[in-house]
């Protein structure tokens, strides 16, 4: 299981009790607030592999600063797609938004270590990209109807990506939603 957009310390405690394979937290433009949070964060938090949500440029300043913070794992969406590879020591997971299935299909997959796909793909695609890209396909699962149709294809990916949810109310966050969900993937698998 991989968690994504981890914004809080109640989302990542959350999920960590399912002992994910990842979670990532997003760093816009590597803000300093946003760096601070993911810090505090990862502290709390053991046993997890921990990727960051940026955009497709890159700098030496941004490697330097990945790297200080360790970040190993970068999650790019695809309408940021990357122009060249990354340093070795970075891998990069390709985020495809339904919107972006287009473009990605025609981009160069080999700059990417993983691929994460919408709700709702199909056999075919997941066939067609696993033909283009020869690397492991995450699939994002948003409810329990979407796992039911993915259940069928579920020897074909690497795994399930969850996404952390909003506070219902300042201060107040129910995983009601996310723990019937996560139940049924753990039961099914």
């Amino acid at each position: 299981m991989f968690a994504s957009k981890i914004s809080n310390l109640t989302d990542a405690r959350f999920f960590a009790a399912y002992m994910p394979q990842y979670m990532s937290m997003p760093l816009p433009n590597f803000e300093p607030v946003a760096i601070k949070r993911f810090l505090t964060i990862k502290e709390w938090i053991e046993g997890v592999s921990w990727a960051g949500e940026v955009s497709g440029t890159f700098n030496e300043e941004s490697l330097v600063t990945l790297n200080q913070i360790g970040i190993d794992t970068v999650v790019i969406q695809a309408n940021n797609l990357l122009q060249a590879p990354l340093p070795s020591h970075i891998k990069a997971m390709l985020s495809i938004s339904q919107e972006s299935l287009s473009h990605a299909k025609e981009a160069d997959l080999s700059l990417y270590t993983q691929l994460i796909l919408p709700p709702g793909c199909e056999l075919g695609l997941i066939q067609e990209l696993q033909a283009q890209a020869h690397i492991p396909i995450w699939c994002r699962v948003e409810n329990i109807e979407n796992w039911i149709s993915l259940l069928p294809l579920v020897e074909l990916i690497a795994g399930v990506v969850l996404q952390g949810g909003d506070e219902d109310k300042v201060g107040y966050k129910s995983f009601e939603d996310k723990s019937m969900l996560l139940d049924k993937i753990l039961d099914d698998a």
